[in-house]
């Protein structure tokens, strides 16, 4: 599969290794931190805010069951190489308005909840990809600093619907809003696949939509902790160009 993903992002590689380890359930800390170890393909190996990033794969154990799920854009998750330079570390501390902000080694927080909440589903892998690449921790300044019409977030949306197509079997909707299905927008791509399991960890139910796993907005964990100790993921379906709950 990973030659497959570089065939289609030709002239890129996969990064540097990117370990982390933190705990399962934040309220039971005298149980082991899960470890896990990952890498992504960032454009031209570029490891910065500010930088791109197509994909993300974070292994847990040796099987083969894939999650794969799809947000917003990229936040600061780096290879572990980059955190022995001080100097890279002092200037991916500063963010869009000049201040300090911090930034720590390893998955970001809303990876490590995404994490959890494959782990308690018995996935084996996940692959993360971004409905932009453009890294940057805070949503809004990535909403005002992005170009749709980059040539680089061009590569990232043919990519996105080539995976969502032909190579995605599980699929978690986890960009926290009302989607809506349009023909020529890239979640196309979904309605095309026919085999794919679409699923939500949470649903929305006043926005109508599937929860973000983010621990910045609407849960601050709380949903997630409650996902991991009775986990069971909602099915979804597409019902004319709305993604909504799967009737049973």
């Amino acid at each position: 599969m990973e030659k497959e993903v570089l065939k289609l992002l030709e002239g890129e590689n996969f990064s540097d290794v990117i370990n982390d380890e933190f705990y399962f359930d934040i309220d039971k800390i005298d149980e082991p931190k899960l470890e896990v170890m990952g890498k992504g393909i960032y454009k031209n190996n570029e490891y910065k805010v500010g930088g791109y990033r197509y994909y993300l794969q974070i292994n847990l154990d040796d099987g083969d069951k894939t999650l794969t799920t799809i947000m917003q854009n990229p936040a600061d998750t780096f290879p572990d190489k980059v955190w022995s330079n001080k100097n890279w570390i002092n200037k991916n501390m500063i963010n869009a308005n000049g201040k300090r902000r911090p930034i720590s080694k390893g998955f970001d927080k809303t990876v490590r909840n995404v994490i959890r909440i494959a782990k308690a589903s018995c996935f084996s892998k996940i692959v993360v990809l971004n409905t932009f690449s453009l890294i940057q921790a805070n949503g809004e300044n990535a909403h005002s600093e992005h170009n749709a019409n980059d040539e680089t977030e061009g590569i990232n949306k043919n990519f996105v619907c080539d995976y969502l197509k032909n190579h995605t079997k599980d699929l978690l909707i986890a960009w926290g809003v009302d989607i809506k299905i349009n023909k020529d927008d890239y979640t196309a791509s979904i309605i095309e696949n026919k085999d794919i399991n679409l699923w939500a960890y949470d649903w929305n139910k006043n926005k109508k939509c599937p929860y973000h796993p983010s621990q910045q907005v609407d849960n601050r964990l709380k949903i997630v902790r409650k996902f991991i100790r009775k986990p069971d993921l909602i099915p979804l379906e597409i019902k004319g160009n709305k993604l909504c709950r799967k009737q049973s």
